[in-house]
């Protein structure tokens, strides 16, 4: 089983220096939220509990961070703070479904590409695992929407953009969403799948039938 988008929350760009998102609807133990925060003019400097950095890509103007943690028990909301930062957005993705017990939810990430047209290009990276779940993020500087890559489901898009598919191990080929021209960021990660929880038997054993004791 492939890992499957739930849910998320998002904040659209806006004037000032913090992200706060609710945790994702329904979310379960265990469950990957998948975290994306663009700011201006400086990094971030607060990260909420348990947040792990993937990548952290430096445009013209902004910067795109990705982030990930398994869910625990979550209420209330996540927040990130850029003390130097004028203009912020993000979001957190929840899937499904990603392998538990491998240090890292994902097998294989980009190291984010940028540039200002309007196409908004993430490099191919090489899953190792078949029926990963190939997960394109991208943002630009003028809050532009997107017409998301070829073959991958929309998941949203506001000045943040993001789409998945499911791939085999093996390069991917790069990702292409359309926009506006403006300076953008992209980056594509692939997430990997549960393992199979119980052993899968070809037949089932023959029925215990009791008999008289000799």
């Amino acid at each position: 089983m492939s890992p499957t988008y739930r849910t998320s929350t998002t904040q659209a760009g806006g004037a000032g220096t913090t992200v706060t998102l609710a945790v994702p609807s329904g979310t379960q133990y265990n469950d990957l939220l998948l975290a994306a925060i663009y700011t201006d003019n400086a990094t971030i400097g607060t990260v909420p509990t348990g947040y792990t950095q993937i990548v952290q890509i430096a445009a013209t103007g902004f910067w795109l961070t990705l982030y990930w943690k398994r869910a625990g028990i979550e209420s209330g909301s996540h927040v990130w703070t850029s003390s130097g930062a004028t203009f912020v957005a993000g979001f957190v993705a929840r899937y499904s479904g990603v392998h538990k017990t491998d240090a890292l939810p994902y097998n294989a990430v980009g190291a984010g590409d940028i540039g200002t047209s309007a196409s908004a290009t993430a490099s191919a990276i090489t899953p190792t695992v078949n029926n990963s779940t190939l997960v394109y993020i991208t943002t630009n500087v003028n809050g532009n929407t997107y017409t998301p890559p070829a073959g991958m489901t929309e998941r949203f898009d506001f000045n943040m953009e993001m789409a998945d598919s499911i791939v085999p191990a093996g390069s991917t080929g790069s990702a292409t969403a359309t926009l506006t021209s403006a300076a953008w960021a992209a980056v594509l990660i692939a997430l990997t799948p549960a393992s199979e929880p119980f052993p899968v038997y070809s037949r089932r054993p023959a029925p215990f039938k009791p008999g008289r004791a000799r």
